[in-house]
């Protein structure tokens, strides 16, 4: 089962539950019973815990992640459909979310609502029980307006009193022609280990992450010294010399059962 420990939280996840073997679980996460996670999927509590209820389905390559400030929670019976995206959110039991949705931080999905193809609940929202956000319709607000996207003029005033850079990253919204981002982009460090039954001591690796998140420099790969079949990969960065290391053995890369380290 691929899942990894993270800061000392490894993910529980109920026996009567599936989860495909190219699925990724990241540390402080509970998975229910009578769940299915699909190919591909990411639930990741690197930032804050994640807590999903009984018999959801998340569909292949859907992520979902907790934060800090707020905890990803689904209810019973949840269906989060292929390539959606969750941060920090409550989805409430019996609600659908359909291919492509992206759900922001903070947001509230009430009980059996529909959220359509490539739907958005933005930052803070509170969608009611029973709402239908249409196929790439707008929520926005609390309580929620949703609007297509060609209703920006009216969108923009509800979602810019949201906040998203100060909620999310703490920073000032910029003034026009600035930009926040380089100051968005730091991550704490950390250590992620795959906990897999087949990663054994060669499926751990050192996360380390700069502000910058930078990935340019050299590659190299070399062969394992001690004939385990282990490859540990080093880059590093040409502007600042750093380096870090990855180790991999073919079983943990054929099971998922990995962790990229970047420079």
């Amino acid at each position: 089962m691929p899942l990894y420990e993270h800061d000392g939280r490894r993910p529980q996840v109920h026996p009567t539950a599936r989860i495909a073997p190219t699925a990724t679980i990241v540390g402080d996460v509970v998975i229910g019973a009578g769940c299915s996670i699909g190919f591909g999927a990411a639930i990741v509590a690197e930032s804050g815990p994640v807590r999903i209820g009984t018999h959801c389905v998340i569909m292949d390559t859907a992520v979902l992640r907790g934060t800090k400030k707020d905890t990803l929670t689904l209810g019973d019976n949840v269906l989060i459909g292929p390539h959606a995206s969750l941060v920090g959110c409550t989805v409430e039991e019996n609600a659908f979310l359909a291919t492509g949705v992206s759900v922001f931080n903070a947001a509230h999905i009430g009980a059996r609502a529909e959220v359509q193809v490539n739907g958005i609940v933005h930052l803070r929202t509170r969608l009611e029980p029973d709402a239908v956000v249409p196929l790439g319709w707008i929520a926005v607000g609390d309580p929620a307006i949703i609007r297509p996207p060609s209703a920006h003029d009216e969108i923009w005033p509800v979602q810019k009193a949201l906040d998203f850079p100060g909620y999310v990253f703490g920073v000032k919204r910029s003034e026009l022609g600035e930009n926040p981002w380089p100051s968005c982009a730091e991550r704490s460090h950390g250590q992620c280990t795959a906990a897999g039954p087949d990663a054994g001591a060669a499926g751990v690796c050192r996360v380390r992450r700069r502000a910058d998140r930078s990935r340019t420099g050299q590659c190299l790969s070399q062969p394992s010294p001690d004939g385990t079949g282990v490859s540990q990969v080093i880059r590093r960065d040409q502007r600042s010399g750093s380096t870090c290391s990855e180790l991999l053995t073919p079983q943990v890369v054929s099971s998922a059962n990995f962790a990229v380290c970047g420079s």
